[in-house]
C-alpha cells in the first residue's frame, strides 16, 4: 500500500516525532511510506532512510496533503495530529484516516466533527477508544510505544548522571514535557513542588521542557521558580537541546536520574515520556484523567479536583493539589527507607507490554492489512467543522454534505 503519513518530521524531539519515527520506521518494509512535515522540514524534501519527507507551507498544518497525497500516488493518509486544525479543502475525496488524541474529559465538539469526516479513526489510548465508542465513532485502538532498547534501568548510568545533575544525594522528581501551554498544568505542578520543597529540602525538580516560550499567553517558564522562591530547587535543561534536542543516549540517562516521574497534567492524549519514564524504572505520579490512568503502571494517581471548561467546548480536569503532594509524601518516604527497587521493577516490566515491535507487530500491520479494504475511490467525505472566524474565540459552524443532508445548521447557545 502506498501510506502518505503526516504529522511531526521523524526527527523532531516531541512525541509526534517520536511516533512517526518508530511506526514509520517499521512499516517501511511493507508498504510505500512518504512522510507530509508540518514541522520540522521547510524548504525542500528529504530522504530519510528511503522514505521522502515532504515540508509543508510555512505557518500552515495541512495546505500541502492534498497536492503531496497526489504526488505519492497514496492510497491512504493517516493524519497525526489535532483533528480540529484539519481543514475540509486539504482531506475532501482523500482515503483519510485520523490517529487522534483525545486529550479532554469530554470529546470537544469540533474534533467529533472533523474525524466523522475520516476513513477510519485510530484512537491511541482505551480511554480514547471508550469516549469515541460513546459518540458512535467507529475506531481501532492502537497506543503509542517506547524504545525499551534504548530506555532501560541502569545503575550505573543512574549514579554518572545524578553525578552530572548535582542531585546524588537528593530525592529527585522529573518531569519531561516539551508543550508548556497550560494543559501540562506547570504552575499547579510548581506549587505542589514548592509545599514539599518547604518540608523536604533535600529535594529537587528537574525539568525538560521549551522554558524559554512565552506562548498562547503562559508566561516563560524559567520565571516561576524565582517568583515562588524555589531558587536552584528546580532545574531546567540546557537551552541548546531546546534547539536541537536529545539523543535517546542523553534522553536514557535524564530518566535514569530520576526517582520519580511528575505530571500533573490536565489531560493527555498518550503521554509517551510516562511509559519512556517507566521503562527506565522510573514509578509515575500523574493525574487520574484521560489516557494517564491507564499508564500508570507503578506509582500513585492523584485524584481530581474538579472540571475545567476550555476554549474547544469540552472538560479539562484539574489535579487535586492537596492529594498530588500526599502522593509526593508517600514516594519520598519509600525513597527514604530504601523501597523503591520493587516499584522500579514493576514499573520496568509494565513498559515492556509497550515496546514498539511489539505494538507495530500486534497493532500497526494487522490494521495496515485491514485497511486496504476501507479504501475507497475518491475517499468519505460527510460532515465537517469550519472555522467562522478565530476558533479560540468564535462559535463554529457545522456543514453536512453528501447523501444525508445539503444543510448548514449553525448552532449558537
Amino acid at each position: 500500500m502506498r501510506l502518505l503519513w503526516s504529522s511531526c518530521a521523524p526527527h523532531c524531539p516531541s512525541g509526534y516525532g517520536v511516533v512517526t519515527s518508530e511506526v514509520t520506521s517499521r512499516l517501511k518494509p511493507y508498504h510505500d511510506i512518504a512522510i507530509h512535515a508540518f514541522y520540522g522540514v521547510k524548504g525542500g524534501q528529504m530522504d530519510w532512510g528511503g522514505i521522502t519527507i515532504y515540508p509543508d507551507d510555512i505557518g500552515d498544518y495541512c495546505s500541502m496533503i492534498r497536492p503531496y497525497y497526489q504526488e505519492h500516488k497514496a492510497d491512504l493518509v493517516i493524519t497525526l495530529f489535532d483533528a480540529f486544525a484539519i481543514r475540509e479543502d486539504t482531506i475532501r475525496g482523500l482515503n483519510w484516516v485520523s490517529y487522534v488524541p483525545v486529550d479532554h474529559k469530554t470529546l470537544p465538539p469540533p474534533v467529533e466533527g472533523s474525524i466523522k469526516n475520516a476513513l477510519h479513526v485510530i484512537s491511541m489510548s482505551r480511554f480514547g477508544e471508550r469516549i469515541l465508542n460513546d459518540h458512535e465513532i467507529d475506531n481501532t485502538y492502537i497506543p503509542h510505544g517506547v524504545d525499551t532498547k534504548n530506555y532501560y534501568p541502569d545503575e550505573d548510568i543512574r549514579r554518572e548522571a545524578r553525578k552530572a545533575f548535582d542531585c546524588s544525594d537528593v530525592f529527585t522528581i522529573g518531569t519531561i514535557g516539551l508543550n508548556v501551554d497550560e494543559r501540562k498544568n506547570y504552575e499547579g505542578m510548581m506549587r505542589v513542588f514548592q509545599r514539599f520543597h518547604q518540608k523536604h529540602p533535600d529535594s529537587v525538580w528537574l525539568i525538560y521542557t521549551r522554558w524559554n516560550e512565552n506562548r498562547n499567553g503562559v508566561p516563560a517558564l524559567v520565571d516561576l521558580p524565582k517568583a515562588l522562591g524555589l531558587g536552584d530547587a528546580v532545574r531546567f535543561n540546557k537551552p541548546i537541546l531546546i534547539y536541537r534536542g536529545a539523543t535517546k543516549q542523553e534522553m536514557n540517562a535524564t530518566y535514569n536520574a530520576f526517582d520519580i516521574f511528575m505530571l500533573l497534567s490536565k489531560g493527555e492524549g498518550f503521554g509517551i515520556p510516562l511509559v519512556e519514564a517507566q521503562s527506565c524504572g522510573v514509578p509515575v505520579l500523574v493525574t487520574d484523567s484521560t489516557a494517564m490512568t491507564e499508564l500508570c503502571g507503578s506509582g500513585w494517581l492523584a485524584r481530581v479536583e474538579k472540571e475545567q471548561w476550555t476554549g474547544l467546548n469540552a472538560f479539562r480536569d484539574l489535579v487535586d493539589e492537596n492529594d498530588a503532594l500526599e502522593k509526593l509524601e508517600l514516594a519520598y518516604d519509600l525513597w527514604v527507607r530504601g523501597k523503591m527497587p520493587k516499584l522500579k521493577s514493576t514499573a520496568r516490566r509494565f513498559a515492556l507490554d509497550y515496546n514498539w515491535d511489539k505494538i507495530v507487530k500486534k497493532y500497526w500491520r494487522p490494521f495496515m492489512d485491514s485497511a486496504k479494504e476501507m479504501i475507497t475511490p475518491g475517499g468519505k467525505y460527510k460532515i465537517f467543522y469550519i472555522r467562522t472566524a478565530r476558533q479560540e474565540k468564535r462559535k463554529w459552524s457545522e456543514l453536512r454534505v453528501g447523501d444525508n443532508s445539503q444543510q448548514a445548521d449553525i448552532w449558537y447557545n
